[in-house]
């Protein structure tokens, strides 16, 4: 486990997440995972009320581009997504032998400008393209891209701001 780790929390600044599977297993491989996770996702997001900005759910790992909970931290809210979704997946989950569902880290980064929200962003709706998993990354149902071309509503509110 990394030392000297820093998080910077309580600078009223977006997070760049990520965090990943077990040795980054494809654990959201499948449809019906990445709509239960992000069912999760939602249901998390409401209850601690953070900003839910942009995400992509990928077969391996998430990236959220989120706000600080009033009363909790980045990294408890983090903590509460992948409790909460790997309780719901292992009734049914398809990795049994597997001894969790996530990694227990993840990466998070400040997003101190309007130029690394958009880069973030862009990095974010293009990771399922990048992967070949879609041409068009506003075809992968499992992220924020949508929205923002279309302004349609997909599977999670997506908290615009400005």
């Amino acid at each position: 486990m990394p030392t000297g780790l820093r998080r910077l929390y309580g600078q009223n600044h977006l997070h760049f997440v990520t965090f990943s599977c077990w040795h980054r297993r494809p654990q959201l491989r499948s449809a019906v995972t990445r709509d239960l996770f992000v069912r999760m996702l939602g249901e998390v997001r409401d209850k601690m009320r953070f900003l839910l900005v942009g995400y992509v759910v990928m077969p391996d790992h998430v990236h959220l581009i989120v706000s600080e909970p009033p009363q909790k931290s980045v990294s408890t809210a983090v903590q509460v997504v992948k409790q909460r979704t790997s309780r719901r997946f292992e009734p049914a989950h398809e990795f049994r032998a597997d001894p969790q569902i996530w990694q227990t880290r993840f990466y998070d980064f400040n997003i101190y400008s309007e130029e690394k929200l958009r880069e973030k962003l862009k990095y974010v709706h293009l990771n399922p393209v990048k992967e070949k998993l879609v041409e068009n990354g506003v075809n992968w149902a499992w992220s924020s891209f949508a929205f923002y071309e279309t302004g349609k509503l997909g599977l999670v509110r997506i908290d615009v701001v400005d």
